[in-house]
């Protein structure tokens, strides 16, 4: 209401000073009157075409080079506008609207007098955070010679961009996180894959090329991958622990996980992963991509009340190791390491804490002694 007011006064402003230059034009007469009114006429109309032309005649699109980022990459990010018409427009300023939490350089430019139908500037990105993130619209603003009048239009441009957790090698996390004995070994025996094919299936993005049986695709006319043994009772159980985690460690959790299934993959070894916080814990995802982008917008809730309920999701036949993540030790948790012990599994406990705690150490040495792998990260 107060910035329609305004332009309201804007306006009878223009009259006035109009009026004016005629009065004096009328009443002094001569070139120089005549000029000035003729002038000043001729930059109001021109102002008043402005202010009628619709801002939203412009077709923006957004170019971005790749949908999925990892955490501490740049990117350079294109904005370009098309219009019809080749109508001339004084000051135009375009800027992007940027999710929060993103390094950027300007993400706007301001274009001078032009009749050009296209034009477009390009912005740095840098990411700092896992996460989705929405690109939501695009802002135009108009001005005139003076400032006098101003236009504004969002032109609505939606886009999704994942940003993935930080990977870091598996040395890093052992040599420098690590206050327990080391546990290389036990990513090395799992990353020797079988070459028995147990079975074929439909392709799924992100499924290995050296994987995908060619004489049964070119037979069938459709993508087929074939399944190993070491895919099934052979590979990894992996949980984290995302209900009531602080935030600090939670984030270090993520960024382990992440860091161990890239690390797996790499090795051709299977796993199977489920987070402690979903309801629906009979379906544990095995693919890379999937796995990654779970991780990547995986959020850490407060409760949850079943919690630690002993894992439905878990395959059928045996599996090489089952992986816990957590910041947290409770009754529950300790409850389930307890009866996989008991059921004849390897458990391996990966715990992360702020600071060292003898209590701990102690409930640890008891999981030790029923055959459990429990190794410490401090932040």
């Amino acid at each position: 209401m107060k910035q329609h007011a305004i332009n309201i006064g804007k306006v009878i402003f223009a009259l006035m000073i109009f009026a004016a230059l005629y009065a004096y034009a009328m009443f002094q007469g001569g070139f120089v009157s005549w000029f000035l009114f003729y002038s000043v006429t001729l930059l109001l109309l021109f102002n008043g075409l402005l202010m009628i032309y619709p801002l939203r005649a412009f077709s923006v699109t957004r170019q971005l080079p790749k949908r999925i980022l990892h955490t501490d990459e740049t990117v350079t990010i294109t904005v370009k506008l098309k219009r019809k018409t080749t109508f001339p427009f004084l000051f135009l300023y375009v800027r992007d609207r940027v999710p929060r939490g993103w390094s950027k350089t300007n993400p706007g430019t301001m274009m001078f007098f032009s009749m050009a139908k296209e034009f477009s500037f390009s912005y740095d990105v840098h990411t700092i955070q896992r996460g989705e993130y929405h690109f939501t619209e695009i802002i135009i603003e108009m001005y005139d010679l003076f400032g006098f009048f101003q236009k504004k239009a969002n032109l609505s441009y939606q886009d999704t961009v994942t940003v993935l957790p930080p990977l870091y090698p598996l040395t890093t996390w052992y040599q420098t996180r690590f206050q327990e004995e080391q546990t290389t070994s036990s990513l090395k025996n799992e990353g020797e894959p079988s070459h028995s094919i147990r079975s074929l299936r439909e392709y799924v993005p992100g499924d290995k090329l050296t994987s995908v049986d060619w004489k049964v695709t070119a037979r069938t006319r459709q993508l087929v991958t074939k399944e190993f043994e070491a895919e099934e009772g052979q590979g990894c159980v992996l949980i984290l622990d995302n209900v009531g985690q602080q935030e600090k460690l939670f984030e270090m959790m993520v960024s382990f996980t992440a860091s161990f299934v890239h690390e797996c993959f790499r090795k051709k070894s299977s796993i199977h992963f489920q987070c402690s916080g979903e309801e629906d814990r009979s379906q544990a995802k095995r693919n890379e991509k999937e796995i990654l982008l779970q991780l990547a917008v995986i959020q850490n809730i407060e409760s949850f009340p079943l919690k630690t309920q002993v894992p439905a999701f878990l395959p059928s036949s045996s599996v090489r190791l089952f992986m816990y993540v957590t910041s947290q030790f409770n009754r529950p948790i300790v409850e389930e390491w307890k009866m996989l012990l008991e059921r004849g599994e390897h458990v391996a406990i990966h715990y992360f804490l702020e600071q060292d705690d003898q209590g701990v150490d102690a409930s640890f040495q008891q999981l030790r002694k029923l055959g459990a792998s429990v190794y410490k990260h401090l932040s």
